[in-house]
């Protein structure tokens, strides 16, 4: 739970003083992922963290009439996570060019099915 209060002070902090910058795309996502220094892995994983937060929130799930679309298991890390959306992004190359909320949605709904009943 530190880890993620931790990373949404650091993404407001970003995002407050650091330039306009549009959503990223796939790619953009995938070199944030894997640039190899701290700063940037803490990015990515904010980022997909907050994606996938806003997913789950109340709000949403009433927009979409009660629907989840994925449901992570709760022993799963954060790191695990970040890992399925990556490889996910890497597997599907085409889909690099769309935003990156899209691919982080779409890898999470297939990696992360919820089960009926």
């Amino acid at each position: 739970m530190k880890l993620v209060f931790a990373l949404a002070i650091g993404v407001s902090i970003l995002v407050l003083t650091g330039p306009a910058r549009a959503l990223p795309d796939g790619k953009e996502l995938y070199t944030d992922c894997t640039r190899g220094n701290s700063f940037s892995e803490g990015y990515c994983e904010g980022f997909i963290i907050g994606v996938l937060s806003a997913h789950m929130s109340p709000w949403v799930i009433n927009l979409q009439k009660g629907r989840t679309y994925f449901c992570i298991p709760g022993d799963v890390t954060f790191q695990e996570i970040t890992k399925t959306i990556v490889k996910y992004i890497v597997s599907h190359p085409s889909r690099q060019r769309y935003r990156a909320d899209v691919n982080i949605w779409t890898a999470a709904t297939e990696s992360y099915p919820c089960k009926d009943g």
